[in-house]
């Protein structure tokens, strides 16, 4: 890539939905270094020589398990100083052999570039997920277990505190007032 912040929504779409097999091996092999790493909560590539065939394997399996992927790049930030691209995306992934239809699942791709003759090349790629938009994508009904099992965690810490608070009536866990300095 010459121009990242400007080309980077296109990239990501060649990688996830490209029309064929080739032109996702083309994209993947113009954009992404030799020995890139890469990093997603269900699998992972280390740096390592010819380390780019496996991610275009994994690419590649994605496509096979949803043939009908749909992604939008919801924004993109270059920071090039720190050579560091930040791609917030809402897909739909639908494995093809699940009764349940496919949900929008948002994630976070932090892409590391690096510049070579001029030009930029992924050397690093990491997607980061919520819990519960994970589970949508495996498994729909998890997802929805997930996001309860959350809402649960925060009804015990509000429940928790308003008992602490409770208890500081009688001395036990009271905190200090103190002035906030800057």
């Amino acid at each position: 890539m010459e121009d990242p912040a400007k080309e980077l929504p296109e990239v990501v779409m060649l990688f996830t939905m490209a029309s064929t097999p080739e032109v996702q091996q083309a994209a993947i092999n113009k954009y992404f270094s030799k020995d890139a790493s890469f990093n997603h909560p269900l699998c992972k590539i280390e740096h390592g020589t010819e380390s780019r065939e496996g991610i275009l394997a994994v690419y590649q399996w994605y496509r096979i398990l949803s043939p009908k992927i749909s992604v939008h790049v919801d924004n993109c930030h270059w920071d090039p100083k720190s050579g560091k691209a930040f791609v917030a995306v809402t897909q739909t992934f639908h494995l093809w052999f699940s009764p349940w239809p496919g949900k929008p699942a948002k994630l976070l791709v932090r892409l590391t570039l690096q510049d070579q003759n001029g030009k930029y090349y992924i050397v690093r790629q990491e997607d980061f997920y919520e819990p519960e938009e994970l589970g949508y994508i495996v498994f729909p009904p998890l997802g929805y277990v997930i996001e309860l099992g959350k809402y649960a965690g925060a009804a015990a810490s509000i429940l928790g505190v308003w008992g602490v608070q409770t208890a500081s009536a009688f001395g036990w866990w009271k905190p200090e007032e103190h002035e906030c300095t800057e």
